[in-house]
C-alpha cells in the first residue's frame, strides 16, 4: 500500500530548517528552527523544503499560505516526538511530497494514546463561520501514532491527490463537515486497536462527525454538513473495524458520498458500511475480501452500488493482523475479530437502493454461535433493486424479512452448507413483520451433497411473485418451492 516517490517538485532557493539551525542528526528537537524557516518561507514567497528528517517536540500551527514540501515520502519526513496534537493547520496551505511520522513502529503493541491528532486541518469548529478553504494536498505519508492519524474538518474545496496511511492505532482518518472534496487516491494499511467492539477505533476512512473523542478542538456541535465528498481509488487493508464507514448519528447531515473505486482487504468488522442517516452514497466499484462481520452494510437512503465483488467472510481478521488466532467467543470482542453474525450484502432499514453486477462467495457462520452466514440479508428495507449472485455460504444465499417493493434477479448455488438452515432463498418474518409487494426472480441449485429441503420458501409476506428456476432433483422436499406470500396485500 505505501506508496515510494523520490522525485521532488522543488524549485531552486526553497528554504530548510537547516538554514536555521535545525539539527541535522534527525533526532534533536528541531521546533524553532522549523518555526523561523515556515515564516521566513512565507514571507519570501518561496517553498519550506523538508529535504531530510527533523524532529519536533511542540504543536506546529503553520502560517498561512505555507508551500510545504519535500523530496519524497521516502525521504522528507517531520518526525513527532512530543505528545497530543502535532500538527494543527487551520490556514490555507499546499503539501507534497513528505511524510509525517509519529514514530511508532509497527508490532504487537497497539496501545492507544490519550485523545489527539497528528495531523489535523480545521476551519473555525462553529456552524456561522465559513469552512477553511484553500488546502491542496500532493502526496503525504501519516504513519506510526497510537493518535487518530489524519482528521479534515469544516474545509471547503479540500483537495488529495495521494494520501498514504500506516501503521496507525486509532482512526486511520475522518472527514467531517467537508464541502466539494476530491480525494484521488487513498491508501491504509496496518489500522486500529483491539478493544471490545463498542470502544474499538479501527477505521481507517471514516465519513462523519465522529461520535468518540478526537480531539481538544474537535467538538461535535460545531461540525457542519458534510455535502460533496469524491473519492477516486481507496485501497484499504489490515484494519481491526470497518475498513470504510459513513454515518450520521448526531444528525448533522452526510450526504453526496461519492466512491469510485475501493478494495479492501482484511478487516476485523465491515468491508464498507453506511449507517444512520447518510443519503445519496454511491459506489460505482466495491470489493471485499477477508471481513469478519459484513462484506458491504448499505444503511442509508438513495444508495447506488454498480459493482460489489464479496469474498470470504467471517474471516479472523484481527487474527490475521495480530498473527495469532483471535475469533469471537462470544464476549465483549476484545483482542477478537467481530464475527458475529457474518453477511456478504446487508441492506437494513433504508430506501431505495440498487445494487447491480453482485458476486458474493464464501460466507461463513460465526465461529461462536454457529448460526446466520447469509449472503444477502434485506431487513426492513424498501424500493430495493438487486441482480447477482451467491455462491458456498453456510446460511441463506437470500434472506428477507420485514422489506417491501424489492426487485431482485439473484441466482443462489450452494447455500445452507452447514445445514442448520433449510432454505436457499427465504422470506421470513424475523420479528420485522411481513415482506409487502416484491418480485423475485430466482435461480437456485446446489452442486454438493447431501441437499437441503427448500429451494425457495416465501412466508410472512404479501404480494410477492416469484420466477423461479432450480433442479428439483437436488432438495430433499417434494415441494423445493413454497409461496405462500404471494395473495395481494390488504
Amino acid at each position: 500500500m505505501s506508496q515510494s516517490i523520490s522525485t521532488s517538485t522543488v524549485t531552486t532557493g526553497a528554504i530548510t530548517p537547516a538554514q536555521y539551525g535545525a539539527p541535522t542528526d534527525g533526532v534533536s528537537s528541531s521546533d524553532a528552527a522549523i518555526v523561523a524557516a515556515a515564516n521566513a518561507a512565507v514571507a519570501q514567497g518561496k517553498p519550506l523544503l523538508i529535504d531530510q528528517t527533523y524532529a519536533f517536540m511542540s504543536k506546529w500551527t503553520p502560517p498561512a499560505g505555507l508551500q510545504l514540501t519535500g523530496n519524497g515520502v521516502d525521504v522528507s519526513t517531520l518526525l513527532w516526538k512530543g505528545t497530543g496534537d502535532a500538527i494543527e493547520i487551520i490556514n490555507p496551505i499546499s503539501i507534497d511530497g513528505l511524510t509525517v511520522d509519529g514514530g511508532v513502529p509497527a508490532g504487537q503493541d497497539r496501545t492507544t494514546s490519550d485523545i489527539s491528532v497528528l495531523v489535523s486541518i480545521h476551519g473555525p469548529i462553529d456552524l456561522t463561520s465559513p469552512r477553511l478553504n484553500g488546502i491542496t494536498i500532493g502526496t503525504l505519508r501519516i504513519k506510526g501514532t497510537r493518535s487518530v492519524g489524519f482528521v479534515v474538518a469544516n474545509v471547503d474545496s479540500l483537495q488529495i491527490s495521494n494520501l498514504d496511511l500506516q501503521t496507525i492505532y486509532t482512526g486511520g482518518s475522518i472527514f467531517s463537515g467537508l464541502t466539494n472534496a476530491n480525494i484521488d487516491l487513498l491508501t491504509a494499511d496496518d489500522i486500529g486497536n483491539t478493544k471490545r467492539f463498542i470502544s474499538r477505533q479501527g477505521t481507517a476512512v471514516a465519513v462523519m462527525t465522529e461520535t468518540k473523542p478526537v480531539s481538544l478542538w474537535y467538538n461535535h456541535s460545531g461540525i457542519k454538513p458534510t455535502d460533496g465528498v469524491v473519492f477516486g481509488v481507496v485501497k484499504l487493508s489490515r484494519t481491526t473495524d470497518s475498513a470504510f464507514y459513513t454515518h450520521d448519528d448526531f444528525g448533522t447531515g452526510v450526504t453526496n458520498v461519492h466512491v469510485k473505486r475501493i478494495s479492501v482487504d482484511t478487516s476485523g468488522k465491515d468491508g464498507c458500511k453506511t449507517r444512520n442517516g447518510p443519503t445519496y452514497v454511491r459506489f460505482d466499484t466495491v470489493v471485499t475480501n477477508k471481513t469478519s462481520l459484513r462484506g458491504l452494510d448499505i444503511e442509508s437512503n438513495h444508495t447506488t452500488v454498480g459493482t460489489v465483488n464479496v469474498s470470504n467472510v467471517g474471516y479472523d481478521a484481527v487474527g490475521d493482523i495480530l498473527g495469532h488466532p483471535a475469533p469471537y467467543t462470544g464476549g465483549d470482542g476484545t483482542n477478537e475479530s467481530a464475527q458475529t453474525d457474518p453477511q456478504g450484502l446487508v441492506i437494513s432499514t433504508c430506501s431505495d437502493v440498487s445494487v447491480a453486477n453482485i458476486t458474493i462467495n464464501h460466507v461463513r457462520d460465526s465461529p461462536y454461535s454457529g448460526g446466520e452466514g447469509h449472503g444477502i440479508r434485506l431487513y426492513s428495507a424498501s424500493a430495493v433493486t438487486l441482480t447477482g449472485s451467491v455462491t458456498d455460504t453456510d446460511g441463506n444465499g437470500l434472506r428477507m424479512a420485514g422489506s417491501s417493493n424489492v426487485t431482485a434477479n439473484v441466482t443462489v448455488v450452494d447455500a445452507c452448507r452447514n445445514h442448520n438452515n433449510t432454505v436457499m432463498a427465504y422470506s421470513v418474518s424475523d420479528g420485522l413483520g411481513l415482506s409487502k409487494n416484491c418480485q423475485l426472480t430466482l435461480a437456485v441449485s446446489e452442486t454438493g451433497t447431501p441437499s437441503v429441503p427448500y429451494a425457495v420458501r416465501l412466508d410472512s409476506g404479501c404480494g410477492i411473485t416469484a420466477n423461479v428456476t432450480c433442479n428439483p432433483l437436488q432438495f430433499t422436499n417434494s415441494v423445493p418451492v413454497r409461496n405462500n406470500s404471494s395473495a395481494p396485500c390488504t
